[in-house]
């Protein structure tokens, strides 16, 4: 079986929610969201680290030690 990229300008109706059904059919979302996926993961960690930063300097006034 090849396979092949699925272009949903080139399918029925009956074909479209077919693959839809079985999950192989993704929407224009789902694809932005894969095409930046490792940008987003970058995002998520940063936020992360500026938090645990953030924490640290917030616990180190709270008790004193700046």
């Amino acid at each position: 079986m090849r396979k092949t990229k699925l272009n949903k300008n080139m399918l029925t109706k009956r074909q479209k929610r077919k693959l839809l059904a079985k999950g192989k059919l993704r929407d224009s979302f789902e694809l932005w969201v894969d095409h930046h996926n490792h940008k987003m993961e970058m995002v998520r960690t940063l936020t992360g680290l500026v938090g645990v930063l953030l924490s640290c300097i917030i616990m180190l006034k709270v008790f004193g030690a700046i």
